[in-house]
């Protein structure tokens, strides 16, 4: 195997991780948002951590601190929307919604990014594509419209948090994408994760003094790992490393495989039903997500001898 083939299968082994950490830390940051921590302090908390180990990987291995003042305005663009609106909006959304309509509202992330990238980068969008950006649409806002009728506080409304948080994540991945390829890894997300721990630090800070780890059950502690030093650590270091070698839209197709491991964690503990308005509604947005990242139009055949 070639040296380039090498990093791509390790670039989609390690996204394939990432999806995976994605997929179970929906139910474990919910077993956290129930009742133990809020939503501003967990994310306080999450960008505190990992803020504090790329800070060390970076001192150790690279001793790089600042990057090129013409690349300031980026950082912080990617800051906001890859930390601050992104993580909050996310944490505030599941704390309304389930894990099963975060996941599957999250798969919209490719969708967003074919639409940015038509809107900043001039990418062209072919007919298919529209049809998938149509389907995936239709189907969030079954999702969410659906979700109206649902017990709780404000169902539909941390569907649409999660979409906010999707558009951002969508954002975030292509305003990277290029600091990715001109910095080391650690000096990029130590940068962003800057960013956003000096606007959430004022804002969760508060709410994180005022947690009590001593009501804390075995599984809460659990998840706090999963969550800082899976999701927010690992999962963002992998991810910002596979960029150095993969385009932002294959990145999202990943996403395809959050709803099903995020549905299985759910079911399993209890979490969460499946249903088979989610199913449908899921298998729309799919389709439509799959659409809108195909190259060519799926009634294309080769011709012959080709």
């Amino acid at each position: 195997m070639s040296h380039s083939r090498r990093r791509m299968a390790l670039a989609h082994g390690a996204l394939f991780l990432v999806a995976f950490i994605y997929g179970i830390s929906y139910v474990f940051a919910q077993i956290v948002l129930d009742g133990y921590l809020a939503p501003r302090a967990l994310v306080a908390l999450r960008l505190l951590t990992a803020w504090t180990l790329f800070a060390l990987i970076n001192a150790a291995f690279y001793r790089r601190w600042l990057p090129e003042r013409a690349d300031i305005p980026r950082f912080i663009a990617a800051g906001l929307t890859g930390t601050v609106i992104n993580m909050t909006f996310f944490m505030e959304g599941l704390s309304r919604t389930s894990a099963i309509h975060a996941s599957l509202i999250m798969t919209t992330t490719p969708v967003i990014i074919l639409i940015l990238s038509a809107v900043w980068l001039h990418s062209k969008i072919r007919p298919w594509q529209v049809v998938g950006v149509l389907m995936a649409g239709v189907g969030v806002v079954g999702l969410i419209l659906a979700g109206r009728g649902l017990p709780g506080e404000g169902h539909w409304l941390g569907d649409l948090m999660i979409l906010i948080n999707a558009v951002s994540y969508g954002t975030y991945l292509i305003l990277i994408t290029p600091m990715m390829r001109k910095y080391p890894t650690p000096l990029v997300i130590f940068w962003v994760f800057s960013v956003g721990l000096a606007v959430m630090l004022p804002l969760g800070g508060p709410q994180l003094m005022q947690a009590r780890p001593d009501t804390f059950t075995p599984m809460v502690w659990t998840s706090l790992a999963v969550i800082t030093l899976g999701t927010t650590f690992l999962a963002y270091l992998l991810n910002a490393w596979a960029l150095n070698i993969v385009p932002p839209y294959v990145v999202g197709v990943y996403v395809y495989m959050q709803p099903l491991i995020a549905t299985l964690s759910a079911v399993f503990l209890g979490r969460d039903t499946l249903t088979l308005l989610k199913v449908f509604l899921g298998i729309l947005i799919i389709m439509g997500v799959i659409l809108t990242n195909m190259r060519r139009s799926p009634f294309h055949r080769p011709r012959a001898g080709a």
